[in-house]
Order: structure tokens, then sequence, then C-alpha cells
């Protein structure tokens, strides 16, 4: 409910594919903004998945249907102010994952 008249919104952001290697540039659009992405991984691949930030402490999160809990990260990367979220995650089995 508000005063105001609302209207949707649609992150354009979320739901976007990655590929390993690829950077992407990314914004929080409002306080506790969650921007989620998708990574397909083989089993036993390993990535490094890091997210920085000057503006804001990010949190980092790797989960997938199968999983009994996501795998986070919250403040080892280091980052002009420690902040950043950084993780080395390998895939368990062939499957998509959310970052």
């Amino acid at each position: 409910m508000s005063n105001k008249g609302l209207a949707p919104y649609k992150d354009l952001q979320d739901g976007k594919y990655l590929d390993v290697g690829q950077t992407i540039r990314a914004s929080m659009d409002y306080p506790v903004d969650i921007d989620y992405f998708y990574l397909n991984l083989d089993e036993g691949e390993t990535v490094d998945i890091t997210v920085e930030s000057m503006n804001l402490d990010p949190i980092l999160t790797v989960d997938y249907d199968e999983s009994t809990g996501d795998v986070g990260d919250d403040d080892i990367g280091g980052g002009i102010f420690g902040t950043d979220s950084k993780l080395t995650f390998r895939a368990l089995g062939k499957a998509r994952y959310t970052i």
C-alpha cells in the first residue's frame, strides 16, 4: 500500500546467464536488492567468484536445485574497505548454479 502510484519493477540483471571467466558490472537498484545470476558448471569444475563494491557490503552465495544449503562468503575478498566477497566453488555435479 502506498500513498503514491506504484509500478512493477523488472530487474534486467536478474536471471542473466554467466560464462566461466566472464566479468560483469551490475548495480544495486535499491536498499537490500538481491541480484542473482546463473552459471552452468560440469561436475568437478572449479570457479573463483568475487563481488566487489565501494558502496555496500556484498554477501555472495552459490546455490543449486539439489543442494541442502547454499555456500556463502562475506568479507573475505578484501577490497578498499575489506568488505568484498570472494569464493572458490567446486561443482558437485553438472547443474545450473545460482549466484
